[in-house]
């Protein structure tokens, strides 16, 4: 595991690429999309931590939940983190396929939904985030 604070992008682009797997256990930012398409870009997979940032983007019960961890059980954690260097070319696969989905994700786009959403929790009809 290795943390470095403040790497400058070439640097960074260089670590994903070499990296196995990247993992990003924050129980209240999500990484997506910035970090994920980084990591994704340069050809490794992620696996997430499973808070509300990540639920909006990738289904608990979906092909990509397997890249979900668990980040209060450290034990939970080591198991995913080798599930997903035993599975990542197969993760990074769909993950590729979300990377392609969020292509169009812009921040009049997002400012959008969440006013849709607001508007629909307003009259009673919550709406899923990620569309």
């Amino acid at each position: 595991v290795i943390a470095l604070p403040d790497v400058p992008s070439k640097i960074l682009d260089a670590l994903f690429r070499c990296a196995e797997l990247s993992v990003f256990p924050s129980l209240f930012e999500g990484g997506i999309p910035l970090t994920f398409s980084e990591s994704v870009s340069a050809g490794t997979a992620v696996m997430f931590a499973r808070n509300p940032t990540i639920l909006e983007f990738i289904d608990q019960n979906g092909p990509l939940a397997d890249c979900l961890l668990d980040p209060l059980d450290p034990i939970g954690m080591a198991d995913g983190i080798e599930r997903g260097l035993a599975t990542r070319d197969s993760l990074l696969a769909g993950q590729r396929s979300l990377l392609d989905s969020l292509k169009d994700w812009t921040w009049p786009r997002a400012i959008e939904r969440y006013l849709e959403i607001f508007q629909g929790a307003a009259c009673g009809h919550p709406t899923r985030t990620h569309s």
